[in-house]
């Protein structure tokens, strides 16, 4: 199964990539808008990549060395 991990901002994901790293396995890694009110990224396109993302995840489930990072970058400047 893949294993998923959720960080928010450039010093969770400093220190998180750094423990995935050294696992030498294989790691993809999405940078998102973090979520409005309704619990979906600001960033239209992350809205779409999102269920693409997954679909390709999905491909991977029974593979025990993926690590799929997901990076939320923050809330979008008004």
């Amino acid at each position: 199964m893949v294993k998923r991990y959720n960080v928010d901002g450039i010093e969770e994901f400093n220190s998180k990539i750094k423990e995935l790293e050294a696992l030498n396995e294989t790691l993809f890694v999405m940078f998102s808008g973090s979520p409005n009110e309704e619990g979906h990224s600001w960033c239209p396109a992350c809205q779409i990549a999102e269920p693409i993302v997954d679909e390709v995840l999905e491909k991977y489930k029974d593979n025990d060395s993926v690590h799929f990072l997901f990076v939320r970058v923050g809330d979008r400047p008004l």
